[in-house]
Protein backbone atom coordinates (compact mmCIF):
# COMPACT_ATOMS: atom_id res chain seq x y z
CA UNK A 1 0.00 0.00 0.00
CA UNK A 2 1.27 3.45 -0.89
CA UNK A 3 2.19 5.91 1.83
CA UNK A 4 1.15 9.55 1.81
CA UNK A 5 2.65 12.72 3.16
CA UNK A 6 -0.17 13.92 5.39
CA UNK A 7 1.22 17.44 5.64
CA UNK A 8 1.06 17.78 1.87
CA UNK A 9 -2.51 16.45 1.81
CA UNK A 10 -3.69 18.81 4.56
CA UNK A 11 -1.94 21.75 2.90
CA UNK A 12 -3.54 20.96 -0.43
CA UNK A 13 -6.98 20.66 1.10
CA UNK A 14 -6.50 23.91 2.98
CA UNK A 15 -5.61 25.67 -0.26
CA UNK A 16 -8.70 24.20 -1.94
CA UNK A 17 -11.02 25.34 0.85
CA UNK A 18 -9.38 28.76 0.99
CA UNK A 19 -9.54 29.23 -2.76
CA UNK A 20 -13.21 28.22 -2.83
CA UNK A 21 -13.97 30.70 -0.09
CA UNK A 22 -12.11 33.47 -1.85
CA UNK A 23 -13.89 33.17 -5.18
CA UNK A 24 -17.39 32.25 -4.01
CA UNK A 25 -19.48 35.33 -3.21
CA UNK A 26 -22.54 34.86 -1.05
CA UNK A 27 -25.98 35.15 -2.55
CA UNK A 28 -27.34 38.49 -1.28
CA UNK A 29 -29.98 38.30 1.43
CA UNK A 30 -30.31 41.95 2.42
CA UNK A 31 -33.61 43.27 1.13
CA UNK A 32 -34.85 39.85 -0.04
CA UNK A 33 -38.63 39.98 0.22
CA UNK A 34 -39.59 36.94 -1.88
CA UNK A 35 -37.82 33.73 -2.85
CA UNK A 36 -39.55 30.95 -4.75
CA UNK A 37 -37.16 28.01 -5.01
CA UNK A 38 -39.74 25.67 -6.60
CA UNK A 39 -38.24 22.72 -4.73
CA UNK A 40 -41.31 20.57 -4.33
CA UNK A 41 -43.52 23.47 -3.25
CA UNK A 42 -44.52 27.01 -4.22
CA UNK A 43 -43.80 28.63 -0.87
CA UNK A 44 -41.96 31.87 -0.24
CA UNK A 45 -38.64 30.96 1.41
CA UNK A 46 -37.67 34.55 2.24
CA UNK A 47 -38.01 35.66 5.88
CA UNK A 48 -41.06 37.79 5.07
CA UNK A 49 -44.79 37.38 5.44
CA UNK A 50 -46.44 37.36 2.02
CA UNK A 51 -49.76 35.97 0.78
CA UNK A 52 -49.64 32.26 -0.01
CA UNK A 53 -48.90 31.41 -3.64
CA UNK A 54 -51.77 29.76 -5.50
CA UNK A 55 -50.87 27.11 -8.05
CA UNK A 56 -52.84 26.88 -11.29
CA UNK A 57 -51.74 23.57 -12.87
CA UNK A 58 -47.98 24.24 -12.68
CA UNK A 59 -45.86 21.17 -11.93
CA UNK A 60 -42.23 20.42 -11.08
CA UNK A 61 -39.27 19.45 -13.22
CA UNK A 62 -35.49 19.11 -12.96
CA UNK A 63 -33.57 22.27 -12.16
CA UNK A 64 -30.39 23.50 -13.88
CA UNK A 65 -28.30 21.17 -11.73
CA UNK A 66 -30.31 18.08 -12.67
CA UNK A 67 -32.12 17.84 -9.32
CA UNK A 68 -35.57 16.33 -9.84
CA UNK A 69 -38.70 18.27 -8.83
CA UNK A 70 -36.66 21.39 -8.12
CA UNK A 71 -37.97 23.85 -10.73
CA UNK A 72 -41.44 25.06 -11.67
CA UNK A 73 -42.76 23.79 -15.01
CA UNK A 74 -45.40 25.57 -17.10
CA UNK A 75 -47.18 23.88 -19.99
CA UNK A 76 -47.74 26.95 -22.18
CA UNK A 77 -51.52 26.43 -22.22
CA UNK A 78 -52.96 27.56 -18.92
CA UNK A 79 -50.55 26.83 -16.05
CA UNK A 80 -49.22 29.60 -13.85
CA UNK A 81 -48.51 30.52 -10.24
CA UNK A 82 -50.19 33.51 -8.63
CA UNK A 83 -49.32 35.42 -5.48
CA UNK A 84 -51.94 37.97 -4.40
CA UNK A 85 -50.94 41.63 -4.44
CA UNK A 86 -48.52 42.86 -1.83
CA UNK A 87 -46.54 46.09 -1.47
CA UNK A 88 -43.33 44.05 -1.61
CA UNK A 89 -43.88 43.46 -5.34
CA UNK A 90 -44.14 47.15 -6.29
CA UNK A 91 -41.24 49.32 -7.47
CA UNK A 92 -42.61 52.46 -5.83
CA UNK A 93 -42.79 50.92 -2.35
CA UNK A 94 -39.09 51.55 -1.76
CA UNK A 95 -38.20 53.22 -5.04
CA UNK A 96 -36.20 50.22 -6.25
CA UNK A 97 -36.85 46.59 -7.16
CA UNK A 98 -34.52 43.85 -8.34
CA UNK A 99 -36.09 40.72 -9.82
CA UNK A 100 -33.90 37.67 -10.46
CA UNK A 101 -35.00 34.41 -12.09
CA UNK A 102 -33.69 31.40 -13.97
CA UNK A 103 -35.73 30.47 -17.00
CA UNK A 104 -35.52 27.65 -19.55
CA UNK A 105 -37.89 27.90 -22.52
CA UNK A 106 -38.98 24.49 -23.77
CA UNK A 107 -39.89 25.93 -27.17
CA UNK A 108 -38.84 28.97 -29.18
CA UNK A 109 -42.36 29.69 -30.48
CA UNK A 110 -45.07 29.86 -27.85
CA UNK A 111 -48.57 28.58 -28.54
CA UNK A 112 -50.50 31.17 -26.56
CA UNK A 113 -48.76 34.44 -27.35
CA UNK A 114 -49.82 38.05 -27.66
CA UNK A 115 -50.34 39.46 -31.15
CA UNK A 116 -48.27 36.63 -32.62
CA UNK A 117 -45.19 38.15 -31.01
CA UNK A 118 -44.40 37.32 -27.40
CA UNK A 119 -45.36 35.93 -24.01
CA UNK A 120 -45.13 37.55 -20.63
CA UNK A 121 -43.41 34.85 -18.57
CA UNK A 122 -43.48 36.68 -15.25
CA UNK A 123 -44.72 39.98 -13.91
CA UNK A 124 -47.25 42.11 -12.08
CA UNK A 125 -50.02 43.63 -14.14
CA UNK A 126 -53.62 43.47 -15.31
CA UNK A 127 -55.82 45.90 -17.26
CA UNK A 128 -55.59 49.33 -15.63
CA UNK A 129 -53.19 47.86 -13.04
CA UNK A 130 -49.97 47.34 -15.00
CA UNK A 131 -46.64 47.69 -13.20
CA UNK A 132 -43.76 45.59 -14.58
CA UNK A 133 -43.16 42.44 -16.60
CA UNK A 134 -40.64 40.04 -18.16
CA UNK A 135 -41.28 39.27 -21.83
CA UNK A 136 -39.91 36.79 -24.38
CA UNK A 137 -40.56 37.01 -28.11
CA UNK A 138 -41.16 34.11 -30.48
CA UNK A 139 -38.49 33.09 -32.93
CA UNK A 140 -41.06 32.99 -35.76
CA UNK A 141 -42.52 36.48 -36.11
CA UNK A 142 -44.13 36.49 -39.56
CA UNK A 143 -47.58 36.56 -37.95
CA UNK A 144 -46.64 39.33 -35.52
CA UNK A 145 -49.23 42.08 -35.87
CA UNK A 146 -46.69 44.82 -35.14
CA UNK A 147 -44.34 45.15 -38.10
CA UNK A 148 -41.76 46.90 -35.90
CA UNK A 149 -41.58 43.79 -33.70
CA UNK A 150 -40.79 41.32 -36.50
CA UNK A 151 -37.03 41.60 -35.98
CA UNK A 152 -37.18 40.75 -32.27
CA UNK A 153 -36.49 37.04 -32.60
CA UNK A 154 -36.41 35.49 -29.09
CA UNK A 155 -35.73 38.86 -27.52
CA UNK A 156 -35.98 38.82 -23.72
CA UNK A 157 -36.97 42.12 -22.16
CA UNK A 158 -37.99 43.79 -18.90
CA UNK A 159 -40.58 46.58 -18.89
CA UNK A 160 -42.17 49.06 -16.52
CA UNK A 161 -45.58 50.61 -17.27
CA UNK A 162 -48.04 53.16 -16.11
CA UNK A 163 -51.00 51.56 -14.36
CA UNK A 164 -53.12 52.36 -17.40
CA UNK A 165 -50.77 50.47 -19.73
CA UNK A 166 -49.78 51.73 -23.16
CA UNK A 167 -46.13 52.00 -24.15
CA UNK A 168 -43.65 51.21 -21.41
CA UNK A 169 -40.01 51.77 -20.58
CA UNK A 170 -37.83 48.72 -21.07
CA UNK A 171 -34.45 47.13 -21.66
CA UNK A 172 -33.70 43.92 -23.53
CA UNK A 173 -31.17 41.31 -24.59
CA UNK A 174 -31.43 39.66 -28.00
CA UNK A 175 -29.06 36.75 -28.45
CA UNK A 176 -29.44 33.24 -29.82
CA UNK A 177 -31.57 31.07 -27.55
CA UNK A 178 -31.61 27.28 -27.58
CA UNK A 179 -34.71 25.44 -26.43
CA UNK A 180 -34.03 23.82 -23.08
CA UNK A 181 -31.06 26.00 -22.09
CA UNK A 182 -31.05 27.74 -18.72
CA UNK A 183 -30.76 31.54 -18.76
CA UNK A 184 -30.36 33.80 -15.75
CA UNK A 185 -32.27 37.08 -16.14
CA UNK A 186 -32.20 40.01 -13.72
CA UNK A 187 -34.11 43.27 -14.03
CA UNK A 188 -33.07 46.17 -11.82
CA UNK A 189 -35.56 49.03 -11.52
CA UNK A 190 -34.24 52.09 -9.67
CA UNK A 191 -36.17 55.35 -9.41
CA UNK A 192 -33.25 57.10 -7.69
CA UNK A 193 -30.93 56.67 -10.68
CA UNK A 194 -33.88 56.52 -13.11
CA UNK A 195 -32.55 53.41 -14.86
CA UNK A 196 -33.83 49.99 -15.87
CA UNK A 197 -31.03 47.47 -16.29
CA UNK A 198 -31.31 43.96 -17.68
CA UNK A 199 -28.65 41.35 -16.94
CA UNK A 200 -28.19 38.01 -18.65
CA UNK A 201 -26.02 35.37 -16.98
CA UNK A 202 -24.48 37.94 -14.66
CA UNK A 203 -23.63 40.50 -17.35
CA UNK A 204 -25.38 43.86 -17.89
CA UNK A 205 -26.76 43.82 -21.44
CA UNK A 206 -28.82 46.99 -21.72
CA UNK A 207 -30.10 49.94 -19.71
CA UNK A 208 -32.70 52.60 -20.40
CA UNK A 209 -34.39 55.40 -18.54
CA UNK A 210 -37.09 54.22 -16.21
CA UNK A 211 -39.16 57.41 -16.48
CA UNK A 212 -38.79 58.38 -20.11
CA UNK A 213 -40.36 61.66 -21.10
CA UNK A 214 -41.53 60.07 -24.35
CA UNK A 215 -43.72 57.53 -22.57
CA UNK A 216 -44.15 59.46 -19.32
CA UNK A 217 -43.99 56.28 -17.24
CA UNK A 218 -44.60 56.96 -13.56
CA UNK A 219 -44.39 54.12 -11.05
CA UNK A 220 -47.49 53.48 -8.97
CA UNK A 221 -48.67 50.77 -6.63
CA UNK A 222 -51.36 48.70 -8.32
CA UNK A 223 -53.55 45.86 -7.14
CA UNK A 224 -52.59 43.15 -9.65
CA UNK A 225 -51.12 39.89 -8.31
CA UNK A 226 -47.58 38.74 -9.03
CA UNK A 227 -47.55 35.79 -11.45
CA UNK A 228 -45.05 33.30 -12.83
CA UNK A 229 -45.70 31.59 -16.16
CA UNK A 230 -47.85 34.52 -17.29
CA UNK A 231 -48.59 38.08 -16.26
CA UNK A 232 -52.20 38.90 -17.11
CA UNK A 233 -53.27 35.49 -18.49
CA UNK A 234 -53.22 36.77 -22.07
CA UNK A 235 -50.18 34.64 -22.91
CA UNK A 236 -48.52 31.61 -21.32
CA UNK A 237 -44.89 30.54 -21.07
CA UNK A 238 -43.87 26.97 -21.87
CA UNK A 239 -40.82 25.80 -19.97
CA UNK A 240 -39.19 25.99 -16.56
CA UNK A 241 -38.70 28.88 -14.13
CA UNK A 242 -36.65 28.56 -10.98
CA UNK A 243 -35.09 30.42 -8.06
CA UNK A 244 -37.20 33.56 -8.39
CA UNK A 245 -35.91 36.22 -6.01
CA UNK A 246 -37.31 39.72 -5.48
CA UNK A 247 -35.41 42.42 -3.58
CA UNK A 248 -36.74 45.76 -2.38
CA UNK A 249 -33.52 47.52 -3.37
CA UNK A 250 -31.20 47.91 -6.34
CA UNK A 251 -28.63 45.13 -6.16
CA UNK A 252 -25.08 45.95 -7.20
CA UNK A 253 -23.49 44.43 -10.30
CA UNK A 254 -21.36 42.24 -8.02
CA UNK A 255 -24.40 40.94 -6.15
CA UNK A 256 -26.14 40.10 -9.41
CA UNK A 257 -23.06 38.21 -10.55
CA UNK A 258 -23.16 36.27 -7.26
CA UNK A 259 -26.74 35.25 -8.03
CA UNK A 260 -25.64 33.91 -11.40
CA UNK A 261 -22.73 32.04 -9.83
CA UNK A 262 -24.88 30.45 -7.13
CA UNK A 263 -23.56 26.94 -6.69
CA UNK A 264 -25.47 23.71 -6.76
CA UNK A 265 -27.00 22.71 -3.41
CA UNK A 266 -24.30 20.07 -2.96
CA UNK A 267 -21.54 22.67 -2.75
CA UNK A 268 -23.26 24.51 0.08
CA UNK A 269 -21.79 21.96 2.44
CA UNK A 270 -18.12 22.68 2.90
CA UNK A 271 -15.38 20.11 2.52
CA UNK A 272 -15.49 17.78 5.51
CA UNK A 273 -13.08 15.59 7.37
CA UNK A 274 -13.87 12.29 9.00
CA UNK A 275 -13.94 12.73 12.77
CA UNK A 276 -13.22 9.05 13.34
CA UNK A 277 -10.00 8.98 11.37
CA UNK A 278 -6.74 10.89 11.51
CA UNK A 279 -6.57 10.98 7.73
CA UNK A 280 -8.75 13.36 5.71
CA UNK A 281 -11.08 12.26 2.96
CA UNK A 282 -8.76 13.61 0.31
CA UNK A 283 -9.71 13.79 -3.35
CA UNK A 284 -6.11 13.26 -4.33
CA UNK A 285 -5.51 11.31 -7.51
CA UNK A 286 -3.68 8.78 -5.35
CA UNK A 287 -6.24 6.37 -3.85
CA UNK A 288 -6.50 5.79 -0.14
CA UNK A 289 -7.84 2.97 1.92
CA UNK A 290 -10.06 3.88 4.84
CA UNK A 291 -12.75 1.96 6.63
CA UNK A 292 -14.83 5.03 7.35
CA UNK A 293 -14.13 7.49 4.55
CA UNK A 294 -17.13 9.40 3.16
CA UNK A 295 -16.53 11.17 -0.11
CA UNK A 296 -18.52 14.27 -1.02
CA UNK A 297 -18.39 16.37 -4.17
CA UNK A 298 -17.62 20.06 -3.79
CA UNK A 299 -18.30 20.83 -7.45
CA UNK A 300 -21.19 23.01 -8.52
CA UNK A 301 -22.42 20.15 -10.67
CA UNK A 302 -24.46 17.78 -8.51
CA UNK A 303 -23.28 14.69 -10.36
CA UNK A 304 -19.60 15.48 -10.24
CA UNK A 305 -17.27 13.30 -8.21
CA UNK A 306 -13.73 13.13 -6.95
CA UNK A 307 -10.99 11.72 -9.14
CA UNK A 308 -11.21 8.54 -7.12
CA UNK A 309 -14.65 7.67 -8.45
CA UNK A 310 -16.85 8.06 -11.47
CA UNK A 311 -20.59 8.55 -11.50
CA UNK A 312 -22.89 7.32 -14.21
CA UNK A 313 -26.65 7.49 -14.27
CA UNK A 314 -26.77 4.18 -16.15
CA UNK A 315 -24.35 2.32 -13.91
CA UNK A 316 -25.74 -0.13 -11.42
CA UNK A 317 -24.64 0.79 -7.88
CA UNK A 318 -23.20 -2.65 -7.22
CA UNK A 319 -21.53 -3.00 -10.60
CA UNK A 320 -18.27 -4.94 -10.69
CA UNK A 321 -16.84 -2.11 -12.77
CA UNK A 322 -16.33 0.01 -9.65
CA UNK A 323 -12.64 0.63 -9.17
CA UNK A 324 -10.83 -1.30 -6.48
CA UNK A 325 -8.95 0.98 -4.10
CA UNK A 326 -7.16 -1.42 -1.83
CA UNK A 327 -7.48 -4.70 -0.02
CA UNK A 328 -7.38 -6.05 3.49
CA UNK A 329 -7.97 -9.28 5.28
CA UNK A 330 -11.68 -8.52 5.44
CA UNK A 331 -12.11 -7.98 1.72
CA UNK A 332 -11.66 -5.50 -1.10
CA UNK A 333 -12.80 -1.92 -0.69
CA UNK A 334 -14.55 -0.17 -3.54
CA UNK A 335 -16.05 3.24 -4.10
CA UNK A 336 -19.50 2.79 -5.50
CA UNK A 337 -21.13 5.62 -7.46
CA UNK A 338 -24.63 5.90 -6.07
CA UNK A 339 -26.15 8.21 -8.67
CA UNK A 340 -29.92 8.40 -8.43
CA UNK A 341 -30.23 4.68 -7.80
CA UNK A 342 -30.27 3.18 -4.35
CA UNK A 343 -27.93 0.53 -3.07
CA UNK A 344 -29.15 -3.03 -3.13
CA UNK A 345 -30.75 -4.40 0.06
CA UNK A 346 -27.68 -6.40 1.02
CA UNK A 347 -25.72 -3.16 1.32
CA UNK A 348 -28.42 -1.13 2.98
CA UNK A 349 -26.97 -1.78 6.40
CA UNK A 350 -23.42 -0.83 5.47
CA UNK A 351 -23.84 2.88 6.13
CA UNK A 352 -23.96 3.73 2.42
CA UNK A 353 -26.10 6.70 1.57
CA UNK A 354 -28.19 8.03 -1.25
CA UNK A 355 -27.49 10.91 -3.58
CA UNK A 356 -29.75 13.22 -1.64
CA UNK A 357 -31.70 15.27 -4.21
CA UNK A 358 -33.96 16.27 -1.39
CA UNK A 359 -34.60 12.68 -0.34
CA UNK A 360 -34.25 11.65 3.26
CA UNK A 361 -30.98 9.88 3.96
CA UNK A 362 -31.15 6.46 5.62
CA UNK A 363 -31.14 6.23 9.39
CA UNK A 364 -27.69 6.15 10.89
CA UNK A 365 -26.19 8.60 8.40
CA UNK A 366 -24.50 11.52 10.12
CA UNK A 367 -26.03 14.98 10.02
CA UNK A 368 -23.07 16.17 8.00
CA UNK A 369 -23.96 13.74 5.25
CA UNK A 370 -27.65 14.55 5.19
CA UNK A 371 -27.02 17.79 3.29
CA UNK A 372 -27.88 17.85 -0.39
CA UNK A 373 -25.14 16.57 -2.60
CA UNK A 374 -23.53 13.59 -4.27
CA UNK A 375 -21.92 11.24 -1.77
CA UNK A 376 -19.92 8.05 -1.99
CA UNK A 377 -19.29 5.39 0.60
CA UNK A 378 -16.52 2.82 0.71
CA UNK A 379 -18.12 -0.57 1.09
CA UNK A 380 -16.33 -3.82 1.81
CA UNK A 381 -17.24 -6.47 -0.73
Amino acid sequence: MKKFNLSVIFFGLALTVFAGTAIAAEVPSDGLVAYYACSGNFDNSAPTSLPQAINHSATFAADRFGNANSACYFDGNESYIEVPDDNAFSIITTGALTVSAWMSPEVLNFKKNEDGCYVHWMGKGEPKQHEWTFRMYNNYLDTCSAADDRNRHNRISAYAFNLGGGLGSGSYVQETVTAGEWIHIVARYDTKTNWIYIFKNGVAKDHDQLNESEYNVVQENGTAPFRMGTRSKWSFFQGRIDDVRIYNRALSDEEILALYNEAAPSSSSSSSFSSSSAEPNSSSSEPQSSSSGDFSSSSAEPNSSSSNATSSSSAEPNSSSSGEIGSSSSGTEKILPLGKALLSPENSGSGAIYRANGQKAPEGVSTRNRAKGTYYKKIRQ
